[in-house]
């Protein structure tokens, strides 16, 4: 491993640890997978009784980890720490061996695979659901876009936006997200 990477690495776990809501491996009864990103494999789980979802940092195709994706990870997580609304991922809390974070779980899975499977439970949804996805995802989003500073998700698709039990629009993966800079100074600094 690059000694960038293991710092980046070590940065986060350090992180995960003075930050709080730390789960420990043996609190994790681990399920199927249910997806796959760039870094990371996100996997079914229960912790404590609470059905969850497992996002786990991992490097994909044998390929290194890379600083990037670590760096990526972290931001992820600090955002979902404070961001609290009925329209975003829940935070439930992280792991650092293996490196994972802990959200809600989303049992309908994605809105890709909503629209696109055609399958057992994914019958053709009515038109009050649609609009009611999409009123879910329009709040998720002003939510984000009304913050001071504004955060701009930066990777908005079906993929990203997951369902619920009940139906809710939970919106997902701020691995990309970043603050809008309010300054000239802000854009030329984000750019060095």
């Amino acid at each position: 491993m690059k000694p960038s990477v293991a710092l980046a690495l070590s940065s986060c776990l350090h992180a995960f640890q003075q930050e709080g809501k730390l789960i420990s491996l043996d609190e994790i009864t681990w399920g199927e997978t249910i997806g796959h990103g760039a870094f990371a494999t996100v996997y079914r789980a229960n912790v404590r009784g609470e059905d969850v979802a497992v996002k786990k940092l991992v490097t994909q195709n044998n390929l290194p980890m890379t600083e990037k994706s670590v760096r990526d990870f972290l931001s992820e997580v600090g955002l979902l720490r404070v961001l609290h609304h009925p329209n975003i991922i829940g935070f439930v809390g992280t792991c650092v061996d293996p490196v994972a974070v802990l959200t809600e779980l989303c049992q309908k899975g994605n809105l890709f695979m909503v629209l696109n499977e055609k399958g057992a439970g994914y019958r053709e949804m009515r038109w009050g659901r649609k609009v009611a996805i999409a009123r879910g995802l329009a709040a998720g989003m002003e939510y984000l876009h009304s913050r001071e500073p504004i955060l701009i998700h930066r990777d908005l698709k079906s993929l990203n936006v997951l369902l619920n039990r009940a139906w809710d629009v939970k919106l997902s993966d701020f691995g990309l997200s970043r603050w809008k800079p309010n300054s000239l100074t802000e854009i030329m600094t984000m750019q060095c």
